[in-house]
C-alpha cells in the first residue's frame, strides 16, 4: 500500500503507517476478538429516522478479528465531534483496555491510509483530499499521544 501511494504521503507519513502495521501485528493477538465489520465507517452507515437508529451495509469483508479494529474509521470522527465517542462505547458495551486504545490510533492510520490508497483508484479529487486530510490527522494523533 505504503509504495502504491507514492507522492501521496510524506515520508514522515509513510514512516508512521509502517511503525502502525508493526505495531498493530505485534500486539493483534493480545487483543479481545469479535465478529467485525471489516470496512466500519461513514460510508457504511445508514440513519433511519423512523425508527432513530443506526443501521449499516456493506457486509463483504466481515471476519472474526480484533474488534477494536472496527473502531478505527469511527475513531478518524472521535477528535472533531467527542460525543461520538462516549455513544460508540456505550454502544460496544465496555470501555477500551489501554492496549486497545493505542492499537486503536495505529490502526486508524491504516484504515486512513487504506481510504487514501482506494480514493487514489477512483481519481476522485475530493475523496483523495478528504482521505489525505484524515491520514494527517490520524498520524498527528499517535504522534502527539505518549
Amino acid at each position: 500500500m505504503i509504495a502504491n501511494l507514492g507522492g501521496m504521503m510524506t515520508p514522515s507519513q509513510g514512516d508512521a503507517v509502517q511503525r502502525s502495521v508493526s505495531l498493530v501485528l505485534e500486539h493483534v493477538r493480545e487483543l479481545p476478538v469479535a465478529f467485525c465489520h471489516g470496512t466500519f465507517g461513514p460510508s457504511n452507515w445508514e440513519w433511519q429516522s423512523q425508527s432513530q437508529s443506526l443501521s449499516f451495509t456493506g457486509f463483504g469483508r466481515s471476519q472474526i478479528m480484533a474488534a477494536v479494529i472496527d473502531l478505527a474509521r469511527p475513531a478518524l470522527l472521535w477528535v472533531k465531534h467527542p460525543i461520538l465517542r462516549d455513544w460508540f462505547l456505550k454502544g460496544y458495551g465496555r470501555d477500551l483496555s489501554e492496549l486497545e486504545l493505542f492499537v486503536l490510533g495505529h490502526a486508524s492510520v491504516l484504515a486512513s491510509g487504506e481510504d487514501l490508497f482506494h480514493a487514489t483508484q477512483s481519481r476522485n479529487a475530493e475523496s483523495i483530499s478528504k482521505a489525505a486530510a484524515a491520514l494527517r490527522r490520524a498520524v498527528d494523533r499517535i504522534e502527539t499521544v505518549p
